[in-house]
């Protein structure tokens, strides 16, 4: 089973992009050492419960006024009152300028948020939510982008997942992950510190998507190669067949949760038809190598 699998499985509202992203991340995996079931379980849980599940590229400034009392409030930096919450409710670059920004001095000073707005404009983007000027600066150095000065760049594909490579692999969780402590993991994603004593955002979510991962992982598989699709032949499908490859297909054909249900049905072969016809293939609804090809963009 490939991370991407898991992924597939786990996660029916995932946006497109990271299941693309995913689909090219084996080397990574491997590069990085993230290649047993409490690693791969390990680290895949703490993307998920950052983003919900893959469905979100920016932190969510959505947020209720309890919400933000539970997440900013009395015990937390940026202290936000209960009057100050109901003037930041629902309003993302206002909440993120006094929570990370100059609203919140000690915590700018941390962050490198120098500036107006910075707070909004280096808000948590990615897979671990990657926050703040100085942190975009450090990761755009190691991978080689302007990350300070474009942010947005960091959800482009090439970039998407390395971010969090990088921060698992400077916190050295391999070890943690080894051990099974979930704890220390999500100390050092929400926290900044493993050895931190305080209780991380979110932690119920984070034990649960690890239980998931682990029940859902038998062996890990990972492919040498840096373009999907990764592996050299794709299975024949059709109706009736069932599994990751099916919501693979789902995806890469647009469909949107529930349909992505890894359930090769009527509603799969029509589309399937459809698109073989769109791209001049016979429209057997059978997908074939020829028809990967064409979903994929690369060649098999």
């Amino acid at each position: 089973m490939r991370p991407v699998d898991v992924v597939l499985r786990l996660c029916p509202r995932a946006k497109a992009s990271y299941i693309a992203a995913f689909e090219a991340a084996d080397p990574d995996f491997s590069r990085y050492a993230i290649n047993t079931k409490k690693r791969v379980a390990g680290f895949l849980s703490q993307m998920m419960a950052e983003t919900g599940g893959f469905a979100l590229e920016y932190e969510s400034g959505d947020y209720t006024a309890k919400r933000i009392i539970e997440i900013f409030g009395s015990g937390h930096s940026a202290k936000v009152t209960s009057a100050e919450a109901l003037d930041l409710a629902h309003n993302g670059p206002k909440l993120f300028e006094r929570v990370y920004g100059l609203g919140n001095p000690s915590m700018a000073r941390r962050l490198g948020n120098t500036q107006p707005g910075d707070g909004y404009r280096y808000r948590g983007t990615g897979p671990m939510q990657m926050t703040g000027r100085d942190n975009f600066k450090h990761i755009g150095n190691k991978i080689g982008a302007d990350l300070e000065n474009r942010p947005q760049d960091a959800l482009l594909p090439q970039y998407l997942l390395l971010p969090a490579f990088i921060e698992w692999d400077e916190n050295q969780l391999n070890g943690y992950a080894d051990a099974g402590d979930v704890l220390a993991i999500s100390r050092a994603i929400n926290l900044g510190d493993p050895a931190s004593t305080r209780t991380p955002n979110g932690m119920p979510d984070r034990q649960d998507y690890y239980r998931r991962c682990l029940n859902t992982i038998d062996t890990i598989e990972l492919i040498p190669q840096t373009l999907p699709p990764l592996r050299p032949v794709l299975p024949l499908l059709k109706r009736g067949s069932k599994g990751d490859e099916v919501r693979r297909l789902q995806n890469w054909l647009g469909f949107s949760p529930p349909q992505i249900d890894g359930d090769f049905g009527p509603i799969t072969e029509t589309a399937v038809k459809a698109f073989q016809t769109k791209h001049n293939l016979v429209d057997s609804g059978i997908v074939d190598q020829g028809t990967w090809k064409a979903l994929s963009g690369y060649p098999q």
